[in-house]
């Protein structure tokens, strides 16, 4: 199936034969996160009248991120059939119970329309600093890499790369001898400017 048919059978399902269902339920089978192939799907099935809609229905409801706009591209309530339902699994999504019973669990959450709100902070009180928690330590030195180094080295800044480089002798006292040359470079460097 090609990408354009794809578009097309979604804004026109009637369109699209049994062999198009059977590549686009591959598709959703290859892609089991793809909304738009599960939706165009159980739409076939919806259509055609298929027992397997009720069973497939739970699932793609779960991809759907708008419940209501999978009610209306559907366009009728769910086909709930009277007969046993077979066992078609769609990968590890079996539900448990009735599928009447989760198909009433689906209508009945679309109707509450559920949000989630956000959490608000009461800002009119002061609040107190956690006796646990320790302050915060102030960055005096700053970060210092060789890297860093060696662009003041490039932009003249001969001064600052060498206290970087003898703040790094500090902290690296087994790298005292690199760090001992380069400060040696720097300052030939530095009176080859003068």
């Amino acid at each position: 199936m090609t990408a354009e048919n794809f578009i097309r059978y979604l804004s026109n399902p009637a369109e699209m034969t049994d062999r198009d269902a059977d590549s686009v339920a591959e598709l959703w089978k290859s892609h089991p996160y793809f909304a738009a192939a599960a939706c165009l799907y159980l739409k076939k099935l919806h259509d055609k009248k298929d027992i397997r809609y009720a069973q497939i229905l739970p699932h793609v409801a779960l991809l759907s991120a708008d419940r209501s706009r999978l009610q209306n591209y559907l366009k009728t309530l769910p086909i709930i059939a009277e007969t046993a339902i077979p066992d078609y699994p769609i990968g590890d999504l079996q539900s448990e119970g009735s599928p009447s019973k989760d198909l009433d669990l689906i209508d009945d959450f679309i109707n509450k329309d559920p949000h989630i709100r956000p959490i608000t902070y009461d800002t009119t009180t002061p609040q107190t600093p956690d006796p646990v928690a320790q302050p915060a330590q102030p960055v005096t030195d700053g970060i210092f890499t060789e890297s860093l180094a060696k662009i003041y080295v490039g932009q003249g800044q001969y001064e600052k790369a060498i206290r970087i480089f003898e703040k790094l002798n500090l902290n690296y006292p087994e790298k005292s001898a690199y760090f001992a040359d380069q400060i040696a470079q720097i300052r030939k460097q530095q009176e080859k400017q003068l």
